[in-house]
């Protein structure tokens, strides 16, 4: 599964929950996962964990993780990888 937690940390997101949601319907209607309420980096745990696990930090907008079965982070993906390869 994938799931998608926005961050406004390199100032590009979109003010609210609601813009977040209609823009990635609107420019990606192939997306159907989750995205979570957007948060700063720092403060979510689950990218406090997935960088210890990794040993690779978020870089840019778009990052991805890849969690195993449980729960831990084993690969680290950066923005030019599309969400669904």
């Amino acid at each position: 599964n994938v799931l998608a937690f926005p961050s406004n940390d390199f100032n590009q997101e979109k003010d609210t929950d609601a813009e977040i949601l209609d823009y990635v319907q609107t420019n990606f209607p192939e997306v159907h996962f989750p995205i979570f309420s957007r948060a700063p980096l720092a403060s979510n745990m689950v990218f406090q964990l997935a960088q210890k696990h990794t040993n690779e930090g978020v870089k840019w907008n778009f990052h991805k993780y890849l969690v195993n079965g449980e729960g831990r982070a084993v690969k680290s993906y950066g923005h030019r990888v599309q969400p669904v390869d």
